[in-house]
C-alpha cells in the first residue's frame, strides 16, 4: 500500500503535472498566444531556479564541504539536478524507488524527498494557479474548447494537489521532519479543507487584481514577497535560505513556510512558529489586498499615462464596454440595465466595484479561519 501511494504522489501526479503543463504551453503557443506560453514556461523553471539558489547559498556556507572535491561533485551534481527541474524529480523518485521501501524509508532519502516535492508544488503551482485563472479570466469570451474545459480542469487539478501537498508539508515540517511521524485524520483533514478555502480566496483576489492592474501588479507581488521574508526572518527563526523560499511560497499558501529541523526543539515550538507566520501572512494579505483594490479603482477610473488601457482584446470579466459592445457574450450588459443606472461612460467597471464587497468578506474569513486555526 504505501509503494502504491509513493508511486501515486511521488511519479504519477509529477508525471501528470508536467503533461498538464507542457499542453498548457502548446496549447497557448497553437493558439497565438505566445506571452502565456512564455509566462507559463517561466514559472514552470522557477523551482529548478530556487534549487539552484538554494545548492549555490549551501556552497557558499561550506554545506557540501568534503575531502578530495566531494563538495563540488556535489554542488555540481545539484546544478545539473536544477537544470532539468523537475524531470529530473521523476528520475530520482524512479531511482530510489526501485530500490525498494526499504531504502526509499531511510530518513535522507524520505526526507530530500519530501523537500524537493514541497519546492517544486509551493512555488510553481500558486503561481501558475494565479496565471491560468488570470488567463481563463481575460479570454473566456474570446475563445472556446481549451479555454473553456482544459484550463478549469487543469486549476481544480492544482488546487487540489497543492492543498493536499501543503498539508503533507505542513505537518512534516513541524515534526522535525520525522518520516515516521503520525498526525490523526482529522486534524489533517481540517488543515486540508481550510487550505482549498485559503488557496481559492487567495488565487481569485489576486486573479482579478493581475487582470485589472496587468503590469503593476508586479508591485503588489513584489510588496508580498519582501513583506513574507521579514515576516519569516521574524517568525520562523531559521536559516535565511529557507526564508527565501517562504517568502515566495506563502503568497498563496498562509502556512507555506519552510523550516529547518537544527533551529527548534519540538513539535510544539515548530507549531506556534507557524501558527505566527500564517497569522502575520493572513494580516499582510488583507492589508496589500486593500491597498490594492483602492489602487486598482484609481487606476482604471483616471488610466494615468495610458497605463491601464482596456480593449475588447484584453477587457477582464467584471467590466464592460458599451460603446463597442463589448465582450460579445457578457451578462454584465444586461445585469447592468436590469440592477443598476444607466452608464455614461463607454467603459463600466462597476461590476468590479460592486464584487469588492463580497471578496473583502471573502478575505475577512480568510483571516479569521487562519487565526482560529
Amino acid at each position: 500500500m504505501q509503494l502504491l501511494l509513493r508511486f501515486f504522489f511521488d511519479l504519477l501526479q509529477p508525471s501528470l503535472t508536467l503533461y498538464l503543463d507542457v499542453n498548457l504551453v502548446i496549447g497557448f503557443y497553437t493558439g497565438g498566444e505566445n506571452l502565456y506560453a512564455l509566462a507559463t514556461l517561466c514559472i514552470m523553471l522557477i523551482p529548478g531556479f530556487l534549487e539552484f539558489l538554494n545548492s549555490t547559498m549551501s556552497m557558499i556556507n561550506g554545506d557540501f564541504a568534503g575531502p578530495d572535491g566531494k563538495g563540488w561533485r556535489t554542488y555540481l551534481y545539484w546544478i545539473g539536478f536544477s537544470a532539468i527541474y523537475p524531470i529530473s524529480t521523476i528520475i530520482w523518485h524512479v531511482y530510489h524507488l526501485s530500490k525498494g521501501m526499504r531504502h526509499f524509508n531511510r530518513f535522507e532519502v524520505a526526507a530530500t524527498s519530501a523537500v524537493l516535492n514541497s519546492i517544486s508544488q509551493m512555488t510553481k503551482a500558486p503561481l501558475q494557479m494565479v496565471l491560468q485563472t488570470t488567463v481563463l479570466m481575460l479570454e473566456w469570451y474570446h475563445h472556446n474548447g481549451f479555454y473553456h474545459i482544459y484550463q478549469p480542469v487543469s486549476i481544480g487539478v492544482s488546487l487540489l494537489f497543492l492543498a493536499k501537498h501543503e498539508t503533507d508539508h505542513f505537518f512534516f515540517e513541524i515534526s522535525g521532519k520525522d518520516v515516521n511521524a503520525t498526525f490523526p485524520y482529522r486534524k489533517a483533514t481540517k488543515k486540508f479543507l481550510f487550505n482549498l478555502y485559503h488557496i481559492s480566496v487567495r488565487v481569485v483576489c489576486i486573479s482579478i487584481l493581475c487582470a485589472y492592474l496587468k503590469v503593476w501588479q508586479v508591485v503588489f507581488c513584489a510588496a508580498m514577497v519582501a513583506s513574507l521574508f521579514l515576516l519569516a526572518s521574524c517568525t520562523m527563526n531559521t536559516y535565511v535560505k529557507k526564508n527565501f523560499f517562504t517568502s515566495f511560497a506563502g503568497i498563496v499558501v498562509p502556512s507555506g513556510a519552510f523550516l529547518s529541523r537544527e533551529t527548534f526543539l519540538n513539535r510544539y515550538v515548530a507549531e506556534a512558529r507557524f501558527r505566527r507566520f500564517a497569522r502575520g501572512n493572513a494580516l499582510i494579505f488583507a492589508v496589500l489586498t486593500v491597498v490594492a483594490m483602492f489602487t486598482c479603482v484609481m487606476l482604471i477610473q483616471f488610466n494615468p499615462g495610458n497605463c491601464c488601457s482596456i480593449t475588447c482584446d484584453n477587457i477582464p470579466p467584471l467590466s464592460y464596454n458599451h460603446a463597442q459592445d463589448c465582450p460579445n457574450q457578457s451578462p454584465i450588459k444586461e445585469l447592468s440595465k436590469k440592477y443598476l443606472a444607466s452608464h455614461q461612460d463607454d467603459l463600466d467597471h462597476r461590476w468590479l466595484i460592486l464584487m469588492f464587497l463580497p471578496l473583502g468578506a471573502a478575505v475577512i474569513g480568510h483571516v479569521v479561519l487562519v487565526w482560529l486555526e
